[in-house]
């Protein structure tokens, strides 16, 4: 590890070095502060036999995080495994995942994201009867969010701002808000920071497990910490005080999201014995860049000076364009790029405009398009923000979580499922009354709602357990080995006619791999060419429900329609001399039918059927003779196609 160690510099070692008690190192942009987190982990477990297990990092930014991963990774190899490195909310996530049911909730609670939250918030004023042009869901977020940040609770926040007309409204609404959070079993991004404190303050067991555990705690970006952040550190910390914070007083701007540079101020003071080490060598920007960056910070008021230097060139000096309004500075980018490009030979795809927020484009975008100049906005909305994607999370939110109202109001019509709206109020007045889950109410219709005669949409996905097939023609008997198992997916809707009976129509696709094969016949060898048998089920079906106290229904199926069929087979006799032997089986539609029985619970289905498909083929032959003649017949044939199936699938009532 030696060599490691001698790839840093004099002040990077110094800081890596520091094994027992606190650290804070002030590190300068560029001056390797990664890699001081990186090669500190390495030596920790290398050189000084600490468990990778009993090392917490944590970073900001889940980039960040993979960044050190595979840094650490580079240097001690598998043992990265073992090592708690993350965000502050993934750390605090895993740990909530153990112990959450400790404060009322379970292990599969949901996180809320800002989507979520603005429909939640919107139900709260609703409920509350509060105007939402006036408190606006943003607006109530954003200070719902400040007092997380601040660790002020719904009554803390209603007592201190007692008076305030605005305030009280916001703070019934914050209240009436974590209420509706743990009905949904759910948490927002702020609540996982505050939940955990909570969780290791009110369980003196569960704060020995982890303050035991993580014997050395890394922090990144330490400036940009939070009130709740600085927190959490300081509980887990505690016990043994092996604590390094990394940040640069100088890069404290994220105040308006609840950082507070005080926590990297006041480092000293909160941790008794801090070791300081200051990284002033800059490995990143030209002498000149470094100059400016200098100039900039000399005039901060801050705890710790610095000066930062760099053995790099001087390079080109920096330009600065002041701009009469946002056109004037979109003028001069779009002059600048001309120039470059013409002068140089460089493309359009060479230059990158950067901007410090969305809202300044519209300048540069018009004035781009008035130019000619093609461009490409970077970003846009954000995968997980997708509507297809937040549906499909949705679902598996509620399948992980039925206490999740707002996911099973956004999915329960996605698809169209003829679900009214009148329904769902109901449903979910019901819910509120009753102080349980809208699914619930919709699980326990009978229980809760005078039963009506309703409609059944049911998704579900199977798989073949065995295949069988028989044909006419002996000679070319397709054997139950040649038609392979294959996927099937259908979506059926039915009506409840009674208690006990439904009666519905449903569409399904199958698929079934036709292995190519060479089949002996005849002591001869025979060349099978498959392709995949498509089959397209449309069926009329009725099942019969056996109703009783349990949450368990047994029920019995039965299908019957007619399959569009596609697939062919090639055969060809390949080791006969003289014979040039070919046939052809095309397959047609035919009717479909089958039986089945299974188990509904809870809304899931799972069944064992049995279906048969009367493919109806079209069989070509041709051959040459040993004198030359070629001979062609045709016939047409049944194929007796039977399917055992074990599928699973969701039902949804109306």
């Amino acid at each position: 590890m030696l060599n490691l160690l001698d790839e840093l510099n004099p002040k990077q070692r110094e800081a890596v070095n520091q094994i027992d008690g606190p650290c804070l190192v002030i590190a300068g942009a560029g001056s390797g502060k990664t890699k001081v987190l990186t090669y500190k982990i390495a030596h920790l477990i290398d050189n000084c036999g600490v468990k990778p297990w009993n090392i917490l990092a944590i970073t900001f930014t889940n980039k960040a995080a993979n960044e050190m991963k595979e840094r650490v990774q580079n240097l001690i190899g598998d043992a990265i495994n073992d090592i708690w490195l993350g965000t502050f909310h993934s750390i605090c996530v895993k740990i909530l995942r153990k112990f959450i049911d400790r404060l009322g909730y379970n292990s599969s609670f949901a996180i809320f994201d800002t989507a979520d939250q603005k429909t939640l918030v919107k139900k709260c004023l609703k409920e509350l009867d509060i105007d939402s042009k006036i408190f606006t869901e943003k607006s109530v977020i954003n200070e719902i969010s400040n007092a997380k940040n601040m660790m002020v609770k719904p009554d803390d926040y209603l007592l201190r701002n007692k008076g305030d007309y605005r305030k009280e409204k916001i703070g019934k609404i914050y209240s009436l808000y974590q209420k509706k959070l743990k009905e949904n079993n759910a948490v927002d991004f702020d609540d996982i920071i505050n939940l955990t404190i909570d969780l290791l303050l009110e369980n003196e067991d569960i704060l020995e497990y982890y303050s035991d555990k993580f014997k050395y705690i890394l922090v990144d970006e330490y400036q940009d910490t939070n009130k709740s952040q600085f927190q959490l550190v300081s509980i887990l910390s505690k016990k043994n005080m092996n604590i390094m914070v990394v940040g640069d007083n100088d890069q404290g701007i994220y105040s308006f999201r609840g950082a507070d540079i005080s926590n990297i101020l006041n480092f000293e003071k909160d941790f008794t014995g801090t070791k300081i080490v200051k990284l002033e060598q800059n490995y990143r920007c030209t002498g000149n860049i470094l100059k400016v960056a200098n100039e900039v910070i000399k005039n901060n008021t801050t705890k710790y000076d610095k000066n930062l230097w760099t053995e790099n060139d001087e390079g080109e000096l920096p330009f600065i364009y002041i701009g009469k309004d946002e056109y004037d500075e979109a003028s001069f980018v779009t002059k600048k790029i001309e120039e470059i490009k013409n002068s140089d030979k460089f493309k359009y795809s060479d230059f990158a405009v950067l901007y410090r927020m969305n809202a300044q484009s519209r300048a540069i975008e018009d004035i781009f398009m008035r130019e000619g100049i093609p461009y490409k906005i970077v970003g846009g909305l954000k995968f997980y923000e997708r509507k297809e994607i937040k549906d499909i999370i949705a679902y598996l939110r509620i399948i992980a979580n039925q206490n999740d109202n707002l996911s099973l109001v956004r999915v329960i019509n996605e698809p169209k499922r003829g679900i009214g709206s009148v329904s769902l109020n109901k449903v979910e007045e019901l819910a509120i009354e009753n102080e349980t889950s809208m699914y619930n109410i919709i699980k326990n219709a009978d229980k809760f709602i005078p039963r009506i005669q309703g409609n059944v949409y049911e998704f579900r996905a199977g798989w073949d357990l065995y295949n069988r097939a028989k044909d006419s023609n002996k000679e070319y008997q397709i054997r139950k080995d040649v038609l392979q198992t294959g996927p099937e997916v259908s979506f059926e809707y039915r009506r409840e006619l009674t208690n006990n009976f439904d009666l519905g129509a449903g569409i399904a696709y199958k698929y079934n791999n036709l292995t190519d094969k060479k089949v002996e016949v005849d002591k001869d060898t025979i060349d099978v060419s498959m392709k995949g048998l498509h089959s397209v089920p449309i069926y009329a079906t009725a099942r019969y429900n056996f109703r009783n106290d349990s949450d368990v229904t047994p029920y019995v199926k039965a299908n019957l329609g007619f399959a569009v069929n596609s697939g062919k087979i090639d055969f060809q006799r390949i080791n006969t001399p003289g014979i040039d032997e070919t046939a052809q089986m095309k397959f047609k539609h035919g009717f479909y039918y089958g039986v089945g029985a299974g188990l509904e619970y809870n809304n899931f289905v799972a069944d064992l059927s049995y279906n048969v498909n009367t493919l109806r083929a079209k069989y070509n032959y041709s051959y040459n003779d040993f004198l030359g003649n070629k001979k062609e017949s045709s016939s047409k044939e049944t194929l007796n196609h039977g399917m055992l199936t074990l599928s699973v699938g969701y039902a949804l009532k109306d």
